[in-house]
């Protein structure tokens, strides 16, 4: 019985607040050309020309990507000069 009630509550819960935003949490949208080197994100452990995640180059030293794209990993940029 308490598993029925608890399974109501969650489906009443979800049908209420929906689901959750799958959005980077307090993101703000880039404004057109405002980071326009991009890098690809791809890793050794799967397909060497898979693509996981996107980043920007910010300095000379530093990209700059979404915490959920860096889980502990090895990780390979992919740099190229090539205007889309």
């Amino acid at each position: 019985m308490n598993a029925v009630t608890g399974l109501i509550i969650a489906c009443l819960t979800l049908i209420t607040y929906g689901l959750p935003d799958s959005q980077i949490v307090g993101g703000n949208d880039a404004l057109d050309g405002a980071y326009p080197y991009q890098v690809s994100l791809r890793s050794d452990s799967l397909d060497p020309s898979s693509h996981f995640c996107g980043g920007a180059i910010i300095s000379e030293y530093y990209i700059i990507t979404t915490a959920q794209c860096i889980n502990r990993r090895a990780v390979q940029l992919l740099i190229a000069c090539k205007k889309l």
